[in-house]
């Protein structure tokens, strides 16, 4: 989705989540840092505005989707109206089950809120 703000339009609250499974090696950019740095150069070209506390990341090791911290204050944020857009870097970034990711989906959209990609 590509979308370019009008200068008659306020800027729109954002929040951004970012998963990685890799750790870092040594000497190399950590895959996380990746998918954050595209995801914020995505909406600063945009035009959202995303607060510090509005950026979610983690790291997970495993093959599950299960105990997701920082999905699950992401979602409580949603729920809340606090933001009305959700910023990954791509949709396998939110969950790895298509199903589950379908689920947050529409969840977040009952919530009001849209969910943009930077593209992979």
């Amino acid at each position: 989705m590509t979308r370019r703000q009008n200068q008659n339009e306020a800027p729109r609250r954002a929040a951004l989540y970012a998963m990685s499974s890799q750790l870092k090696p040594p000497g190399e950019i950590h895959a996380l840092q990746v998918l954050v740095d595209r995801s914020t150069t995505y909406y600063l070209e945009h035009g959202y505005i995303v607060s510090h506390n509005q950026l979610y990341s983690e790291v997970r090791a495993e093959r599950t989707d299960c105990d997701r911290p920082e999905l699950s204050r992401l979602g409580e944020v949603v729920r809340q109206g606090c933001i009305v857009v959700v910023m990954v870097s791509s949709f396998d970034r939110l969950a790895r089950d298509p199903a589950e990711s379908a689920i947050l989906v529409k969840e977040f959209k009952a919530a009001g809120d849209t969910i943009e990609t930077a593209g992979a």
